[in-house]
């Protein structure tokens, strides 16, 4: 019969750090927090700005159930911004901050209901959660 080598208390515990850790980073989730928090139902287009807890890379999509009735709002709906060398850049729906971990979401509420909404932002890296109210329109 073989017999297994006796670990010494300080390799025990330091294998035990190492199992143990490995599920507490996986726990860690990436929240966004909305400001502001209460946007009104029955808008076409409502800027809302989003501060994210972890760096997910650029936010590529706006993602809530379809019964919220929120959804990203469509570039055509969206003002064109004229740029100083001439022209106009195509409107976006989510632009990211030039520095930190934000984001500017168009955010089209003609078909949301009041009431309070979790949604995900997805990005190259991962995706951020949050929860957003809408209020009755104006």
């Amino acid at each position: 019969m073989k017999t297994l080598p006796r670990l010494g208390p300080v390799a025990l515990a330091a294998g035990l750090a190492l199992a143990t850790a490995a599920p507490l980073q996986a726990q860690a989730q990436c929240a966004a927090t909305v400001t502001p928090i209460e946007v009104p139902a029955g808008e076409i287009a409502q800027s809302i700005m989003v501060s994210l807890s972890e760096p997910i890379g650029n936010v590529t999509s706006f993602e809530a159930d379809e019964e919220t009735g929120l959804t990203l709002t469509a570039p055509e709906d969206l003002a064109r911004v004229p740029l100083a060398a001439g022209g106009d850049q195509a409107p976006m729906p989510i632009q990211m901050a030039n520095e930190g971990n934000g984001a500017t979401i168009w955010l089209n509420t003609v078909d949301a209901e009041p009431g309070e909404y979790e949604f995900s932002l997805v990005g190259a890296d991962g995706a951020c959660h949050g929860s957003l109210t809408v209020a009755a329109g104006r």
